[in-house]
């Protein structure tokens, strides 16, 4: 069974890179959202840039991804597999949510 950490990690991804989300089960309720305030939505950023820095890395399944960035590593000489997936993914996060991203700008 997933942690609860890999499967907000596939939620992620998938509503960045437009997959569907299949058979999965609904999160369970903390009892609190997003819509209860300030103070909550406050708290909630500042458990999200707190998690972002000790955990910078994020992962994702796909094997066309894959394929493709593992074909430039080995043709394209100095190219940063890491480098690369960050600055695409980043700039899906900037252009799918641009209030969220000026946030932690």
């Amino acid at each position: 069974m997933a942690s609860e950490r890999d499967r907000r990690l596939g939620v992620v991804a998938r509503s960045l890179f437009g997959t569907q989300i299949v058979d999965e089960p609904p999160p369970e309720s903390t009892g609190t959202t997003l819509s209860d305030g300030p103070e909550t939505q406050s708290q909630t950023w500042r458990e999200a840039i707190r998690i972002a820095q000790e955990e910078p890395r994020i992962s994702f399944v796909s094997q066309k991804v894959k394929a493709v960035l593992m074909y430039l590593r080995k043709t394209t000489p100095e190219f940063n597999v890491s480098r690369a997936t960050a600055a695409l993914v980043e700039e899906a996060v900037k252009q799918r949510y641009p209030d969220l991203w000026k946030r932690v700008e």
